[in-house]
C-alpha cells in the first residue's frame, strides 16, 4: 500500500480484456480494388463493343425469306449474301417488270439487279433451285441495300423477276445476284434486305 492509503492497481497490458479502448477494423482492400477492376474491366468491354459497332463495313441481312402466300419456298431459296465486286463480263439485267420475267438459264448463271461497271463495290445474293420447282414459276425478288459513301448514306430498293425454266431442272442449280453500288472504293454497306414470293401466274405479280 502507498503512503496515501490507497492500494496498488495494477495496471492493464495491452490487449487485455480491461482495455476496453476502441479499436480500428482492418479494412478490407482487396475487395475494394477486386470490385474497381471488374467496374473498369467491363467499361472497358462496353466502349470496346461501341467502337466495333461503329466501324463494321458490313453486316449480315436485316431480314431475308421466302414466302408462298406464306408457304415457303421450298426449291428456290436464298442461300448466301456477301460484300463483293461486279464481276466481268458483264453478267444480264435482271427483268423489273412482272409482265416479262427473266426465265432462268438451264445451267448456274449469274445475273445484275440494276446495270453495273465491272469493279465496282457492291453485293450479292445466292439462290439455290433444287430438283422439283414447278416449271414456269415466277417469282418476285425484292432487294433493299442501305451503304454509306463517306458522309452521305443512301438506301436502295429494287423489285426483280424471274421465272423457272419450261423444261424442269435435273439437278441444282444456283443462281447469283450482284447489286453495284456506282462506286469502285469507299462504300460502306450497313444493311440489306431479300425477300421473295411465288406469283399467281406469269405477268401476275402482288
Amino acid at each position: 500500500m502507498d503512503p496515501s492509503g490507497s492500494a496498488d492497481r495494477p495496471m492493464p497490458s495491452v490487449g487485455s480484456a480491461a482495455d476496453d479502448s476502441p479499436r480500428e477494423r482492418p479494412r478490407p482492400r482487396g475487395r475494394y480494388r477486386t470490385l474497381l477492376a471488374l467496374a473498369i474491366a467491363l467499361w472497358a468491354l462496353v466502349a470496346a463493343g461501341t467502337a466495333v459497332s461503329l466501324e463494321f463495313t458490313h453486316s449480315g441481312e436485316t431480314a431475308a425469306g421466302s414466302t408462298n402466300a406464306g408457304e415457303f419456298l421450298t426449291h428456290f431459296q436464298q442461300t448466301g449474301s456477301a460484300a463483293t465486286t461486279t464481276p466481268a463480263p458483264l453478267p444480264a439485267v435482271l427483268s423489273a417488270s412482272a409482265a416479262a420475267p427473266t426465265v432462268l438459264g438451264g445451267a448456274s448463271t449469274r445475273y445484275l439487279v440494276n446495270a453495273g461497271v465491272a469493279g465496282d463495290q457492291g453485293s450479292d445474293w445466292t439462290f439455290t433451285e433444287t430438283v422439283g420447282i414447278a416449271i414456269n414459276l415466277e417469282i418476285e425478288l425484292r432487294f433493299q441495300v442501305t451503304y454509306a459513301v463517306g458522309a452521305v448514306t443512301t438506301t436502295f430498293a429494287a423489285t426483280a423477276y424471274v421465272e423457272s425454266q419450261a423444261a424442269a431442272p435435273g439437278a441444282t442449280l444456283t443462281f447469283t445476284v450482284y447489286w453495284d453500288s456506282g462506286h469502285a472504293t469507299g462504300v460502306v454497306l450497313q444493311s440489306q434486305l431479300e425477300v421473295s414470293q411465288a406469283c399467281p401466274a406469269v405477268g401476275t405479280c402482288p
